[in-house]
């Protein structure tokens, strides 16, 4: 008898049935019903600087086997037991990935990708988490792409002094959306904005910006750094949007580094959240924090931590002279971008997509430009104070100011980027006390 069909024959209780005729027909029973095959539920790809990655997502584990097939050149995936949702061909055309082919066998699935030329790739199984499926990803690498992504772009003018370069960070993408409410993705808004901070910023005479990502495509918490330290960056501002359990939480928050605790519990929570993203598409080896926390760790000079304060009290500044938008406060929280660079970075969470006012500003092109200008206007009243030659220019006292409680004109000073004989010159003020209710005017 094969054992593998073997049903043993159970003891017979004294004066009781035997249950063996029962055993057999549940045995034939389960041969009879035939077990529901792996399905592949769909395939995709995202283009980065220096690669392109392919993801099978997957109903249920699976064992799999990746091998290399030349003349032409193609990587072949098979997956035992699983069947593809959809069979069709799939075009890249993006100079790595000519297309992905989907082929259906007897007893296996096989997406088939043609490359455009021999290339390195690696493969690995990330597990079901957080929402999101099973799944198989092969990265193939661009041939020197990773030089020509680290590459710096030109400085936005010639000048006796270097450009100052700010590092602009449109967070998630790829793989991670980020959060998503109502069909809106953390990973398209904050790219949006990215890209604009970037084009206003690289149109300043003295300031050249660096994005993390151009694209739809997953970054780490390491490269991000990296990329910074390349590009020689003097500031780092990482863009994200928010979400809170209550949806009338609405307005613009700013964070910098905290070696010690968060703020308070929401800035623990959206630090862990923040945080936990970067292990969506690492490969099991890949430990973010050896990379991260290794790389610079100047950054507990106290110097830099004030910096990173005086950059989000500028952003933040910006953000409550708009009509438009709701300033928050400053808080602190240990977001792991920020613990490991060593020049001021902050983390901006520019509104709530969990608010349906906040969520059509940061949905349209329009609310995505206008939060792009008070970024950049607040970075450049940072710069100006860091840099002279960099100021825009003598600004307008025409922002009316409502004094609140625990204001004092040193705050003020800091926060609109001026000082506080300016502010008591414009004002008229004879003593540094300030009113509650008292309005001021400021720039």
């Amino acid at each position: 008898m094969n054992p593998e069909f073997h049903v043993p024959t159970p003891r017979r209780r004294p004066g009781g049935p035997s249950v063996r005729p029962v055993l057999a027909l549940l045995w034939l029973l389960a041969l009879a019903v035939p077990a529901r095959a792996l399905e592949v539920v769909r395939v995709r790809y995202w283009t980065a600087p220096d690669h392109t990655r392919v993801v099978l997502d997957l109903d249920g584990p699976a064992d799999y086997a990746v091998r290399r097939v030349a003349h032409p050149e193609r990587i072949a995936v098979n997956v035992p037991g699983a069947v593809f949702r959809v069979t069709d061909t799939v075009p890249v055309n993006d100079g790595v990935v000519k297309r992905l082919r989907r082929n259906q066998g007897r007893r296996r699935a096989q997406l088939v990708i043609d490359l455009a030329a021999a290339a390195r790739f690696r493969h690995f199984r990330l597990p079901a988490r957080d929402g999101r499926p099973e799944r198989i990803v092969v990265d193939v690498f661009r041939p020197g792409g990773e030089k020509e992504a680290a590459a710096p772009s030109p400085p936005a003018a010639a000048a006796d002094e270097p450009p100052v370069t700010v590092v602009v960070d449109a967070g998630h993408g790829g793989l991670d959306p980020g959060a998503v409410r109502h069909g809106v993705r953390e990973k398209d808004v904050t790219l949006a904005i990215a890209r604009e901070v970037a084009r206003l910023l690289d149109r300043h005479p003295g300031v050249r910006a660096v994005l993390t990502r151009k694209g739809d495509y997953f970054v780490s918490l390491a490269e991000r750094v990296r990329i910074a330290r390349r590009s020689g960056g003097d500031l780092f501002v990482s863009i994200h949007t928010n979400t809170h359990r209550r949806s009338a939480v609405s307005g613009m928050e700013v964070y910098f580094l905290s070696q010690k605790r968060a703020t308070d519990q929401e800035a623990r929570d959206l630090a862990d959240r923040e945080n936990a993203a970067d292990l969506v598409g690492l490969p099991p080896d890949a430990s973010p924090a050896d990379d991260v926390l290794s790389i610079l760790m100047d950054l507990r000079a106290a110097s830099v931590l004030l910096q990173s304060q005086d950059l989000a009290e500028a952003v933040l500044g910006a953000a409550r002279r708009d009509p438009e938008l709701k300033a928050r406060r400053v808080k602190q929280a240990g977001f792991q971008v920020l613990r490991s660079l060593a020049m001021p970075s902050i983390l901006v969470e520019t509104a709530y997509l969990t608010n349906s006012a906040d969520r059509r500003l940061l949905s349209r092109r329009q609310g995505q430009r206008r939060i792009a200008r008070v970024l950049v206007e607040g970075i450049l009243s940072y710069l100006g104070r860091q840099r002279p030659e960099l100021a825009t220019g003598t600004p307008a006292w025409t922002t009316r100011y409502r004094v609140q409680a625990g204001d004092s004109l040193w705050e003020l000073a800091r926060r609109h980027g001026t000082t506080i004989r300016a502010i008591k010159e414009h004002n008229r003020l004879r003593g540094d006390r300030l009113q509650r209710g008292q309005v001021l005017l400021l720039p």
